[in-house]
C-alpha cells in the first residue's frame, strides 16, 4: 500500500492518432465547460497533438479522481499511449498536510508516554486514524482509477499492454 498511489500503464489501439485525437476531444470538456457534446463527456482537461492531461468529468465532487496524464506514440499497427494516473496536486498537499498533524499528534503522545507517566496505548488513536486515511486514499484511487481506465480503453478501443 502505498501512501500516494499512482499507476503507469500502457495502452495500445489499431486506431491512428489522428483518429485517437479525435476521440478524446470529442469525449473532453475544457475546465471553462466548452465542449461540442458536454452531456457525454466522461473526462475534462486538455488535450494537444501528443499529449493530453484529463481527469473523469463528473457533477458532483470527487476527491480522488485521478489526474490522468498521456503521451501519444504512433506506431506501425496503431498508436501506444503511455499513461499516468495520479492525485491532483492539491490532493496531494491537503493529505500532507494531514499526515503530518496526525504524526505529530503520535509524536507529542511518545513523548508525553515516555517522559510524563502519559498512557503508551494512547498512541493507539492517531495511529488508527493514519492507517484508516492512508486506506481511504488507496480505496479511493484504486476504485477510481479502475474506472478511468475502463473508460479509456473502451473509447479508444484499446488494450492494456502493461
Amino acid at each position: 500500500m502505498k501512501i500516494f498511489p499512482s499507476e503507469k500503464l500502457m495502452l495500445k489501439t489499431s486506431l491512428s492518432r489522428a483518429k485517437v485525437l479525435e476521440r478524446l476531444h470529442r469525449r473532453t470538456i475544457s475546465p471553462d465547460g466548452l465542449s461540442a457534446d458536454f452531456e457525454n463527456s466522461l473526462f475534462e482537461g486538455h488535450v494537444s497533438q501528443d499529449s493530453f492531461l484529463i481527469r473523469s468529468s463528473v457533477t458532483e465532487n470527487k476527491m480522488f479522481l485521478p489526474e490522468i496524464q498521456g503521451k501519444l506514440n504512433e506506431s506501425p499497427n496503431g498508436t501506444e499511449i503511455t499513461v499516468m494516473m495520479k492525485h491532483t496536486d492539491s490532493i496531494s498537499k491537503f493529505m500532507m498536510l494531514w499526515m503530518a498533524g496526525v504524526t505529530l499528534g503520535i509524536i507529542v503522545i511518545v513523548m508525553a508516554g515516555f517522559f510524563a507517566g502519559g498512557s503508551k496505548t494512547a498512541i493507539l488513536i492517531p495511529s488508527i486514524i493514519l492507517g484508516t486515511g492512508i486506506g481511504f486514499i488507496n480505496a479511493g484511487f484504486n476504485s477510481e482509477s479502475k474506472k478511468a481506465k475502463e473508460k479509456l480503453t473502451r473509447i479508444l478501443d484499446a488494450e492494456i499492454k502493461w
